[in-house]
């Protein structure tokens, strides 16, 4: 698995926030998916990757999206995602 941050549009389809996105590649199937977070829906702002864990398939990361649970209204927030596994 890579887990990987990119502004780029045209790495998976229907990715139009024109956003910072974390995505997750499994380098066995070779499938490639953007993370969205619980609610299915795109984060509104930027993403810092801090750590991942190959043994819990967890990823640290630190966020200034507002549409995250817990989000801070105006700070950044440092969140927990499972992303595989």
């Amino acid at each position: 698995v890579v887990v990987f941050l990119s502004d780029a549009p045209n790495l998976v389809p229907g990715d139009v926030n024109s956003a910072v996105d974390l995505f997750v590649k499994d380098r066995t199937t070779g499938h490639l998916r953007r993370w969205q977070g619980p609610s299915g829906a795109p984060r509104a702002g930027i993403e810092f990757l801090r750590s991942v864990s190959l043994a819990t398939g967890e990823v640290l990361f630190t966020s200034t999206s507002t549409n995250l649970p817990a989000a801070p209204a105006h700070n950044t927030a440092t969140y927990i995602a499972r992303i595989c596994r």
